[in-house]
């Protein structure tokens, strides 16, 4: 796991080294910051192919790279598509850049990886990322609309942007080509008309194939263990391609002893050595995390960077400006809970669409009138409360499924960090 940072359109080194702080956690094996024209890169590393000549951002003449990843069949590529050129290091990294500069963005369709990346090359600027979204990527306009920020996690935003975005998975985005999508998992499927009988040595070479190109490192591999069926044949099937595999089972002290980790891995006969990891448990209310984790961290829970949506300053609902947030519910009675900073005003409008019945009372068009939020203070949790209803905290019902929750500001608006989705017991 490395991370990724950075400002395009124009440089912002001192903005870039903030954000990369924000991912050190992502890369403990070093980091770096490049200024460039129309650009500043940012990079924290996990060191995982050619630790030694794999720093980054990486240069290849006058292209640059900041690159989270790993390209598996880079090595195939590099023979195809670069023989006998001269490469610098043994690294991934270096084989993208060649080739990016040998067919453009289109290369990206080559590459059998996870990954996310951004490139720049003479003031034109490639942003990707891979076909499953496995590695995260985010991105959003400067607060002074004169940078595109991005990042691996929203936290190395939250500060320098006015709204984010994720970007999608199976995409490249190029500065002068724009939006291409490079992979759809529907056009993926082929139908099996097979039997079991049939079937079976055909799901085994598939894990097989998917297990043993993830093993390509130039470290150690591991493998974490949950006492369940898939990582006991994750590990199995690593164990015949990895000249040594550890193993990690990972619990609460006095839950267990590892046990049933270390019998579903002995069926096979070069068992990987387990090394059992016990966490003190703690009681209370757990927050610091949320200051950790971007994307759900519980059903319905889901970071956000700060809104820019603009409400009516009198009692009005908005009209236009809103930004719109997704997510998935397993139907009930939900309260909403923001960490917010109030920057002038105090007040924003708060909207889930679909709601069937809102708690206490009844609200314009759905639209809650959310204030009396302390001006100036530092950031902070609240639950949404109703102005409209004594400031009552409330509770909204909402049936399975998707649905949409809208922000815009009223007055001056404030910052928003995280939203945390939540079932209610009233």
């Amino acid at each position: 796991m490395c991370g990724i940072a950075g400002t395009l359109l124009n440089p912002a080194n001192e903005d870039v080294k903030l954000m990369i702080e924000k991912l050190a956690h992502r890369g403990p094996d070093g980091n770096g910051v490049q200024n460039l024209e129309a650009a500043t890169l940012g990079h924290t590393r996990l060191a995982i192919l050619d630790i030694e000549g794999g720093h980054q951002p990486m240069q290849f003449e006058d292209t640059w790279i900041a690159f989270n990843g790993e390209i598996y069949n880079y090595r195939d590529l590099q023979s195809k598509y670069l023989p006998g050129m001269n490469l610098k290091t043994h690294s991934d990294t270096e084989v993208i850049l060649r080739l990016f500069r040998q067919f453009g963005p289109e290369f990206v369709e080559m590459l059998d990886g996870m990954f996310a990346f951004a490139i720049y090359h003479n003031g034109e600027f490639l942003l990707a990322r891979d076909p499953l979204g496995i590695k995260p990527l985010y991105f959003g306009m400067g607060r002074d609309n004169q940078h595109l920020c991005f990042a691996s996690e929203i936290k190395a935003l939250a500060e320098h942007v006015t709204s984010v975005q994720e970007f999608p998975a199976g995409f490249w985005f190029h500065s002068k080509l724009g939006w291409n999508r490079f992979y759809q998992i529907e056009e993926t499927i082929q139908p099996f008309e097979g039997d079991e009988k049939q079937a079976l040595p055909l799901i085994k070479s598939t894990l097989r194939e998917a297990v043993h190109k993830r093993l390509l490192a130039d470290v150690p591999v591991g493998v974490s263990l949950s006492g369940g069926l898939d990582s006991s044949i994750v590990s199995l099937l690593a164990c015949e391609g990895a000249d040594q595999l550890h193993s990690f089972a990972v619990g609460v002290e006095g839950s267990g002893k590892g046990v049933v980790y270390v019998d579903d891995i002995r069926l096979y006969r070069s068992a990987p050595k387990l090394e059992e990891i016990f966490l003190e448990a703690e009681a209370g209310t757990i927050t610091a995390p949320m200051k950790t984790y971007d994307d759900p961290l519980a059903s319905g829970g889901k970071y956000i960077g700060t809104d820019n949506g603009i409400g009516d300053q009198n009692n009005n609902p908005p009209a236009t400006g809103v930004a719109t947030y997704n997510f998935a519910v397993q139907g009930g009675t939900y309260k909403i809970a923001m960490r917010i900073k109030p920057d002038q005003g105090n007040s924003v409008w708060v909207r889930i669409a679909g709601a069937t019945k809102y708690a206490p009372g009844t609200h314009t068009s759905g639209w809650i009138r959310f204030n009396d939020m302390a001006a100036g203070a530092e950031w902070h949790w609240d639950e949404v409360h109703s102005s409209d209803h004594n400031n009552q905290v409330v509770s909204i019902t909402l049936p399975a499924g998707q649905h949409s929750l809208q922000i815009a500001y009223r007055e001056d608006g404030c910052q928003i960090d995280a939203i945390l989705i939540t079932a209610s017991a009233n």
